[in-house]
């Protein structure tokens, strides 16, 4: 018996050149390499395991791509005949991923099928959600919530929330994601125009990510807006986080989601990426963000595009709003939301599916 750290090997999903995603950082590398698990838990990563064998492997998400389950169930056996505990971890509903006609990215069958039988395998899953563990128990009951956290060692608690509240130049906001959240920011293109024609020298709006798509560019044509483009060298997580903090100098920042069966498993990261900075924001009033936000204290909730306009009129208008809630929401991330009050709920959840997997 290993009497010492908890042996733990990571298999984060990754693009094909090995990179890991932004979800793998936020959701299994910066957590476990954090120091304050560094006593009590041994953590190695990557594709090939380590030699022994560990006491538990992570597998994340659509870890093996080729969704080979024959040679993924002798993969499988070998660890579990050697005692390891097999965790998956899922942040996404992505057996949902495709069922309204306008999704995109929706899984093969062959990949769902990969990840059902993954799921019911594993000794236990862990997820981000609260509607996600109640759909992934479905398939196997030993599923742990553990939320999303920000790992304080890439991130500066600002020093003066209210540093623009006085400005005299144009009030700046934006919005960041992927091509994948383009229909999330189509959702409110009005409520935008309108303001952004409304409030035409008083505001700008700036487009990070998404705004490589050329749709989007031309839906705000002839209205105030910027594209900010990280570099090649700024694109991994652990960089962009440090490009964020320097170029992104908002107001406030908008959060649209579009409510689906896939969007109600969906966690608030983007209330933490906001917050964390000092940056309040406007939030569709969704299971991802009414968990976290409550109206007019730590953000806005809007569930219309006539409440998105009220609420970006009164974002630009309203001076003494703005560090109001950016205080409330940069206080409560900073205190309850960072890995050095966090991490330790990533062993809990570790232990407790080890030390209570099934025979």
């Amino acid at each position: 018996m290993n009497n010492g750290p908890l042996r733990i090997h990571l298999w984060y999903e990754s693009s094909t050149g090995g990179e890991p995603h932004g979800c793998s950082h936020i959701r299994l590398l910066r957590p476990f390499s954090h120091p304050s698990l560094a006593a009590s838990l041994a953590v190695s990563q990557g594709p090939d395991l380590p030699e022994p064998l560990p006491d538990v492997v992570i597998i994340e998400r659509l870890w093996d791509y080729r969704c080979d389950s024959e040679a993924d169930s002798l993969l499988l056996d070998r660890l579990k005949k050697n005692g390891c505990t097999i965790i998956c971890e899922l942040d996404d509903d992505l057996l949902s991923l495709g069922e309204m006609p306008d999704e995109q990215a929706a899984l093969t069958i062959p990949q769902k099928m990969w990840l059902r039988w993954m799921l019911r395998s594993a000794d236990g899953v862990i997820v981000s959600t609260p509607n996600l563990a109640q759909r992934v128990r479905q398939m196997n009951p030993r599923t742990i919530i553990v939320p999303n956290a920000l790992d304080e060692r890439l991130f500066m608690a600002s020093s003066n929330i209210n540093h623009r509240q006085n400005r005299t130049d144009r009030i700046t906001f934006g919005y960041m994601g992927t091509f994948t959240h383009q229909e999330d920011l189509l959702s409110i293109i009005e409520p935008l125009r309108n303001v952004l024609a409304r409030h035409r020298d008083k505001a700008v709006f700036e487009l990070v990510g998404i705004s490589d798509a050329a749709p989007v560019r031309q839906l705000f044509a002839h209205l105030p807006i910027n594209i900010r483009t990280p570099s090649v060298s700024d694109s991994s997580y652990e960089r962009f986080a440090g490009w964020m903090q320097q170029h992104l100098q908002w107001d406030f920042g908008v959060a649209p989601l579009v409510d689906t069966v896939f969007t109600r498993s969906k966690s608030d990261i983007k209330f933490l990426d906001y917050a964390v900075q000092g940056i309040p924001g406007i939030f569709s009033a969704v299971p991802a963000y009414s968990g976290t936000v409550t109206d007019r204290h730590n953000g806005l909730l809007a569930a219309t595009p006539e409440a998105w306009e009220t609420a970006l009129e009164q974002m630009i208008c309203d001076a003494d709003l703005r560090p109001r809630l950016a205080r409330q929401a940069h206080q409560q991330v900073w205190q309850s939301r960072m890995l050095r009050t966090c991490a330790c709920c990533w062993e809990t959840a570790v232990r407790q599916i080890h030390t209570r997997k099934p025979s």
